[in-house]
């Protein structure tokens, strides 16, 4: 793998190359901590409000349908036994926290191998800045195109993966242009999860977002 990597201005030339840290970018992907890290995400997203009721919470059934002995029938204390129709269920969903608790080294490692897989794959741009004099949505695309992310024969209705990453702070205007392109995501270089990074074809970083993701990974 390239122990560099470049950087564009706005019109897409690249002016500089970037050292990538050998210790961080070494090339290698963990895809079981990968794998591992992605399922904790999606489990935490999950409500865990299924809920059913057992013989003792379903209403009635209080009286013995028939006595015990004598009717030539099966023996029955309820109506609400669970092979009854309108009775209780059992080993049913009930109210449950899906989340998982992952280390925080575990969570360093799996960003870093979806860093290092993206690198492999040429997926990561770094962009020297992203300035808009107002929140044009036509203006971020026309960086778009030079970048070469966006073809200029693009159809309005295709839809992106592209995942923008700025620096420590919110950059409103960029957010606002960003929001009607369907398949843009902006976030921020210190929140963004592997999680965000797997799913999204195309990483978008300005140089401020990288070192601050680089001084991230590094603590």
């Amino acid at each position: 793998m390239n122990m560099t990597i470049p950087l564009y201005n706005m019109e897409g030339k690249e002016i500089e190359q970037i050292k990538l840290d050998k210790e961080i970018f070494d090339g290698s992907v963990n895809k079981a901590v990968l794998r591992e890290v992605i399922l904790a995400h999606l489990a935490a997203h999950r409500r865990g409000t299924a809920s059913t009721k057992t013989k003792a919470e379903v209403r009635g059934g209080g009286r013995k349908p028939w006595r015990q002995k004598g009717t030539g029938r099966a023996r029955a204390g309820s109506i609400r036994s669970p092979i009854w129709r309108g009775g209780g269920i059992t080993f049913g969903p009930k109210p449950r926290d899906f989340r998982m608790k992952i280390p925080r080294k575990v969570k360093r490692l799996a960003l870093c191998s979806c860093i290092n897989d993206k690198l492999k794959e040429k997926s990561i741009m770094v962009v020297e800045e992203l300035k808009l004099d107002k929140a044009k949505t036509k203006s971020l695309v026309k960086i778009l195109t030079q970048l070469k992310l966006i073809s200029a024969s693009r159809k309005k209705k295709e839809k992106l993966s592209i995942l923008l990453l700025v620096g420590k702070k919110k950059n409103l205007t960029l957010l606002r242009a960003a929001g009607n392109l369907a398949g843009l995501v902006l976030k921020e270089a210190n929140s963004f999860s592997t999680y965000d990074a797997f799913t999204h074809r195309q990483l978008l970083f300005t140089k401020d977002a990288w070192s601050a993701f680089v001084e991230r990974i590094k603590k």
